[in-house]
């Protein structure tokens, strides 16, 4: 029989997936929880953690975290995260849109006025 840690460790895991289960906020597919990352875009002043490591956070820690965060697929975190990272080095101020489209079309407007 499985102690209790170890049923509150897979209840925890088993809420995460299905959190996890919705579609992309960028491009608006749906891929399996494994494929899906959270990309932290609100309150980033706030001391965060990364959410596969909850184990040591109380699930009100874990789900408030995750109310900072857009559920993004790992396509979409990789170049959002890249285009911050062009950005920051450029220190640019750009809001994040909504929609990978609109961001590769101000990755465009960016390079097309010389910020490259």
């Amino acid at each position: 029989m499985p102690s209790t840690t170890q049923r509150r460790r897979k209840n925890r895991k088993e809420m995460l997936e299905h959190l996890k289960s919705g579609p992309c906020t960028c491009c608006g597919r749906t891929f399996p929880p494994m494929e899906m990352c959270w990309d932290q875009v609100r309150g980033l002043d706030l001391p965060s953690f990364r959410i596969s490591m909850h184990a040591n956070h109380s699930w009100g820690a874990v789900l408030a975290q995750i109310e900072r965060c857009d559920l993004v697929c790992r396509e979409c975190f990789t170049y959002r995260r890249r285009f911050r990272t062009i950005l920051q080095s450029r220190e640019t101020i750009v809001p994040m849109t909504d929609s990978i489209h609109e961001q590769k079309a101000l990755e465009q407007e960016l390079k097309r006025h010389g910020n490259n």
